[in-house]
Order: structure tokens, then sequence, then C-alpha cells
């Protein structure tokens, strides 16, 4: 929870505010923590931001952080492209790559590869 809530998030939403940056020429606030957000993103944007809040039961935090990543890969790519930015699927895929690696490890598992 502490990897998503002080790493993950913060910067979800700080491209979530480009994002919306880009759309409003940068003329409005979406506010501390990006309370506002929802103002600007659409429904379907808005609704995957909502689901990255977790019960705190481990399934529903690992279901919150491929969310979060699924979120951010697609936005990243929206506003690298917008901005002229090489956005860098390959290293993008393979740490998603890890990542699932990691979920799928045995609870023995004593070493990743």
């Amino acid at each position: 929870m502490d990897m998503i809530n002080y790493v993950l998030r913060p910067q979800v939403i700080r491209l979530l505010g480009w994002k919306i940056g880009l759309e409003t020429d940068f003329s409005v606030s979406i506010g501390k923590s990006g309370k506002y957000m929802y103002r600007w993103l659409t429904e379907e944007n808005w609704e995957a931001f909502l689901k990255t809040y977790s019960s705190g039961v481990i399934k529903d935090i690992w279901e919150s952080v491929f969310i979060l990543c699924d979120l951010f890969y697609d936005i990243a790519k929206e506003v690298s492209h917008r901005m002229n930015f090489q956005y860098n699927t390959t290293e993008s895929t393979n740490s998603y790559k890890f990542l699932k690696d990691v979920y799928l490890l045995p609870k023995d598992a004593k070493e990743i590869y």
C-alpha cells in the first residue's frame, strides 16, 4: 500500500495532470492530490483511477497496482505523443512483465530468477 500511495499514485496524478493541462492549455488546477481531476477526465479514466483505491485485501492491492500501471501506460503514451517525446515502450513492457512475474511467484519462492 505504501508503494501505491507514496510512489505510484503521485506519478499517475502528475501524468493525469499533464494530460488535463494539454487539453485545457494548462489553464486549470486539478487541486491538491488531483481532487478535481474528475472534471476533465473521461469517465473511463476517472473510473479506472478510482479503482486504484483498494480495500486493503492483498488480492485487491495487486489489482490496484495493475490498474495504476495500465492507466499510466495509456496516458503516458498519449501525453508523450502530444508533447513530442519518445515513450520507451520496451522498458515499460519489460517492467510490467517483471511485476507480473513477481505477482505469480509462489508464496515460498526464495528468488526470482
